[in-house]
């Protein structure tokens, strides 16, 4: 199960701290945080397998996070693991 932990205005000199995990599929590739032009330029760890990612900030002051959602239904067309290069 993935976790996302928000801290807002915890910590005085951090107004706020994003914490978060992903543990669906350990062998997954991905890449670590890093500065990124998708559009805009956004600060994201990427998913090496579908070149989109799971969360993330951009310069704009968004912050995104996608976790999993188990549902009994069957879905149409193949599950998002978010936004891919380009289209962010």
């Amino acid at each position: 199960m993935c976790t996302i932990v928000l801290a807002w205005q915890v910590f005085e000199a951090t107004p706020v701290a994003f914490a978060a995990n992903r543990d669906e599929l350990l062998d997954r590739p991905s890449a670590p945080p890093e500065r990124r032009q998708w559009g805009a330029e956004v600060v994201a760890p990427a998913d090496g397998e579908a070149e989109g990612t799971w969360e993330g900030y951009n310069e704009h002051g968004l912050l995104v996070a996608v976790t999993n959602r188990w549902v009994d239904a069957d879905l149409a067309g193949e599950r998002s693991r978010g936004c891919s290069s380009g289209t962010a």
